[in-house]
């Protein structure tokens, strides 16, 4: 999840700038990431041990169905069960229905399978490095792109700051978890989806919240502390029973959006009763900024760090000729924005298959399409040359839906390769979003939130530890098993879950045990969270880790 608490007024320069602002956090995410993923890979056991269940393999009834019907409709151990249906293993990834539906533009699996053959090591060092890119993309897309006009909006409509800060603004902290959740959910299986919520949830209140006390105690709000940890206590406890029960209606989708909103009326009401939360940037005392990137931390951000920002380069580069932005210093920007009507009408159409849904030719609407764009690309060109600017407000408004494309794509490729990992490595889904694709969309939040209490402001970053996670169970999952269970012909979700004990009932345990130790001993010490408590939270964190994957390992999962 990106760190929009600090207020991003300006999108930086073109090209290197924020590449090298995030330098220095890549190295020590790929080093958790493949910790993570080892360990992962060593203790989850089989994904599939037996993939013949007499069940169907989706969400329709549980009826007994044909086995080769079973591995088909799956994404099964390649090798093995192409041995038992007579396939090679390249055969069997492009006929699987499985393997077919969370593959996104790249086919990662046929190229492992089909064109990789005797350089399986290589394309796994590729796949974690571009997994790694994927996460960096989606923050960087977030703090550069995102939030800029997000926040631009939150100004124009006058929001306040309680209001903006539970909307607009976990909004844009959150916009790499909920498109993550988003694209785990194909439809069928919701075992990603579920995972990158929960496992996110999971990572902030304990790891990042250990990480922000660790640097300096914190005195919390007494009353938003409560609010906050309760309100994401009483939703971890519905998506439990949810869980439980194995099936999600629409009504309970609906009722966790309605959830949220009343906890944003709770939010604005009482916001008077303490001081509001500062989310500038800039320190009224001293002018000092809040977040620090400065170039010494650039010189420390090594050679991973530099090869990471300039493969980021050309994503840099389509995203300031696709997306508007309200401001920049790049002598490169005034080009850009010409660019932008054009190039980024077509790739607002081509991400939301706009064409493919209207009656007439694609090729056609397209066409339409890219002289309207070429029109309006003319018009900026004439403002631009008259020195004139243009309407901040509609900059912001186009700005924001090229923006979640972006989003949606990047997101979409990033959990379609991690899953392809998680075949090759035989890493159940589970173990995947949940430990994996969580730390991932989070590592961002660690680095902000625990610079944001090296400068004096932990009160800002304990909220955002709770406050960020509740926008992403409530609202990201609420948002994506809606649209999952309108999809279904009978509009009730199966999750298809058979055993009490799994993963995701670990994380809800463990989620509930960390808001109960927070509500228990943090009024005890006068609402002060000392670094003992943040100790406590981190090496709770390792033990759901062991937990995790010991319990994929003795169901198979």
């Amino acid at each position: 999840m990106s760190s929009a608490i600090e207020e991003v007024v300006k999108a930086p320069p073109f090209p290197q700038r924020r590449a090298k602002r995030r330098g220095h956090k890549s190295l020590s995410f790929a080093l958790i990431f493949l910790a993570i993923l080892v360990v992962s890979a060593v203790f989850s056991g089989p994904r599939f041990p037996d993939y013949r269940p007499h069940e169907a393999p989706s969400n329709g009834p549980l009826d007994v169905v044909d086995p080769q019907d079973v591995a088909m409709s799956k994404c099964i151990d390649p090798i093995r069960v192409a041995a038992d249906l007579g396939l090679t293993p390249c055969e069997y990834v492009q006929q699987s229905k499985g393997c077919n539906d969370f593959q996104a533009m790249v086919p990662w699996l046929e190229i492992y399978y089909c064109d990789m053959k005797s350089s399986h090591y290589l394309w796994l060092i590729g796949a974690v490095f571009f997994i790694l890119l994927g996460f960096n993309l989606l923050g960087t897309t977030a703090d550069d792109f995102l939030c800029p006009p997000l926040l631009h909006i939150s100004k124009f409509l006058k929001l306040s700051d309680a209001l903006a800060g539970v909307t607009i603004i976990s909004f844009a902290n959150g916009a790499p978890d909920v498109f993550s959740i988003l694209a785990g959910n194909d439809g069928e299986d919701a075992t990603v989806a579920l995972g990158a919520g929960l496992g996110s949830a999971a990572f902030i209140i304990s790891l990042v919240l250990g990480a922000v006390v660790a640097v300096n105690p914190v005195t919390v709000r007494k009353f938003a502390f409560v609010r906050d940890i309760v309100a994401l206590f009483i939703a971890t406890i519905a998506w439990f029973a949810i869980v439980a029960d194995g099936e999600i209606h629409i009504w309970e989708c609906i009722a966790f959006l309605a959830f949220y909103v009343i906890y944003v009326l709770v939010v604005v009401v009482t916001s008077g009763k303490e001081a509001p939360i500062d989310i500038k940037i800039e320190d009224e005392e001293d002018g000092e900024t809040l977040i620090d990137h400065s170039d010494d931390e650039d010189e420390e951000s090594g050679i991973f760090g530099k090869i990471m920002g300039f493969c980021e380069l050309p994503f840099t580069f389509l995203r300031y000729v696709t997306v508007p932005v309200i401001e920049n210093e790049s002598r490169f920007f005034p080009f850009a924005q010409i660019l932008v009507p054009l190039l980024g009408s077509v790739f607002f159409a081509w991400g939301f298959e706009i064409p493919e849904m209207l009656p007439i030719d694609p090729m056609v609407t397209y066409f339409i399409i890219f002289i309207i764009g070429a029109i309006a690309s003319l018009y900026v060109a004439q403002k631009i040359g008259q020195d004139k600017e243009l309407n901040p407000n509609w900059v912001a408004t186009f700005g924001v839906f090229v923006c979640i494309v972006w989003m949606f794509k990047l997101a979409d490729e990033t959990v379609a390769l991690l899953r392809s990992v998680g075949v090759v490595l035989d890493i159940p889904d589970a173990i995947l979003s949940l430990l994996i694709l969580s730390a991932g969309n989070s590592i961002g939040d660690l680095a902000t939130n625990v610079n944001i209490s090296k400068k004096g402001r932990g009160n800002m970053a304990v909220a955002a530890t709770y406050a960020g996670p509740l926008f992403n169970v409530v609202v990201g999952l609420g948002v994506s098993f809606l649209f999952a269970t309108m999809a279904q012909d009978d509009k009730v979700y199966n999750l298809g879950v058979t055993e009490f004990l799994n993963p995701f009932t670990v994380s809800f345990i463990f989620i509930a045990i960390v808001l109960i130790l927070a509500l228990l001993v943090v009024p005890l010490r006068k609402y002060v969270i000392a670094k003992g408590f943040g100790i406590v939270n981190v090496f709770l964190y390792i033990g759901y880790i062991v937990a995790v994957c010991l319990v994929a390992m003795i169901n198979g999962t």
